[in-house]
C-alpha cells in the first residue's frame, strides 16, 4: 500500500467532516467581514454586500427604510445558510466526532 493510498483511503475520510467546518467557519467570517474593509476601501463601487448594507444602515434615514435593511440581511445570510445546508452532514460529522471515544 503506498504513501498516497494510505492518505486517501485512511486520513483523507477522518479529516474531510474537519476541513469542511474549517472552511465554513472561514467562508462566514470572510464574509461578515465589516471592519477591514471600511479601512482599505474608498470607493463605493468597490465596497463588499455587508459594508454598504452597514453604511445604508446608519444612513440618515435609516428609520424609515426598516423592511429595505431586513431584506438585506436575510440576501446576506443566504450563502451562508446555503452552504451550511450542503454540507450539513460534514459540520454534524465533525461535531460530533470532537468528544471523546470508548
Amino acid at each position: 500500500c503506498g504513501e498516497l493510498r494510505i492518505i486517501f483511503r485512511i486520513l483523507w475520510p477522518n479529516m474531510k467532516p474537519t476541513i469542511i467546518t474549517v472552511a465554513i467557519l472561514v467562508f462566514m467570517g470572510s464574509w461578515n467581514e465589516v471592519l477591514w474593509p471600511l479601512i482599505v476601501i474608498h470607493d463605493q463601487q468597490l465596497m463588499t454586500l455587508p459594508q454598504l448594507v452597514t453604511l445604508f444602515s446608519v444612513g440618515g434615514r435609516a428609520e424609515s427604510q426598516l423592511g429595505v435593511k431586513l431584506a438585506a440581511a436575510v440576501f446576506l445570510g443566504a450563502p451562508i445558510i446555503i452552504a451550511y445546508l450542503i454540507f450539513q452532514k460534514y459540520f454534524i460529522q465533525s461535531m460530533a466526532s470532537t468528544g471523546m471515544k470508548d
